[in-house]
């Protein structure tokens, strides 16, 4: 790994993720769950208790980011698969019911005191303009990127080159605090960004070390500030 991914002395600004990393996915998805299961007690005389229970325990089994959850309950209760549609849609434009991670807004506005600070999320732009505001992000950063806007996808580096001009600031200045190891970090990697992987998400089974873009590795979000300390940056 290359040194300057492990010193954070030139560090000028951090840019976050959003999903896992500021508040936890599942509670988007409860948040849907609650809002499809009203729909189909009203218009299918469904049970909402048993609808959310049974989202819960696909959820349960086959992970928050497991795309085809509507598909799987409308198999489990014999549900006309033509209401799945419906029911991706309601999901997909509700306005959810989320918070971020206990003491996320206090640090963000310590870290916003020393650091430029950014955010950058991928999926639809819609949908993560509404968790944003749901969060109450909106004026917490210098900074935000939905990259639905540029229509790319972490990790295309192009992303990261964005806040290198926004920032005036050079990759080896910048930080990047994600969960994914898939796709948070390559592409802050190439442009010489420092990376921290904060290990909390569902696959916990995840060899985090194998994956050398993550420069540095921290339990939980809370973590950042020791972290940052540590190298008597904060």
């Amino acid at each position: 790994m290359s040194a300057i991914h492990n010193n954070l002395h030139h560090i000028k600004g951090i840019v976050f993720d959003l999903d896992d990393t500021l508040y936890p996915q599942k509670a988007f998805k409860r948040s849907g769950f609650r809002v499809v299961a009203r729909w189909l007690q009203e218009h299918y005389g469904l049970s909402e208790i048993l609808i959310v229970s049974e989202l819960e325990s696909i959820m349960r089994h086959k992970g928050a980011s497991y795309p085809y959850m509507f598909n799987d309950l409308a198999e489990r209760l014999n549900l006309d698969n033509s209401i799945v549609s419906q029911m991706v849609q309601i999901f997909i434009g509700h306005e959810p019911v989320i918070r971020c991670y206990p003491g996320i807004h206090p640090m963000l506005k310590r870290l916003r005191a020393k650091f430029k600070i950014g955010l950058l999320t991928d999926g639809r732009l819609d949908v993560q303009q509404r968790k944003i505001r749901a969060l109450k992000l909106e004026t917490e950063f210098d900074e935000i990127l939905c990259s639905d806007t540029l229509g790319l996808d972490k990790p295309a580096n192009e992303l990261f080159e964005w806040f290198e001009r926004k920032f005036e600031m050079p990759g080896q200045s910048l930080m990047y605090v994600g969960d994914n190891p898939e796709k948070d970090f390559y592409g802050a990697y190439l442009r010489s960004w420092t990376t921290v992987c904060v290990m909390t998400r569902e696959n916990q089974n995840v060899d985090y070390k194998s994956d050398l873009t993550s420069g540095h590795e921290i339990a939980s979000i809370d973590d950042l500030d020791k972290l940052l300390n540590s190298k008597n940056l904060f």
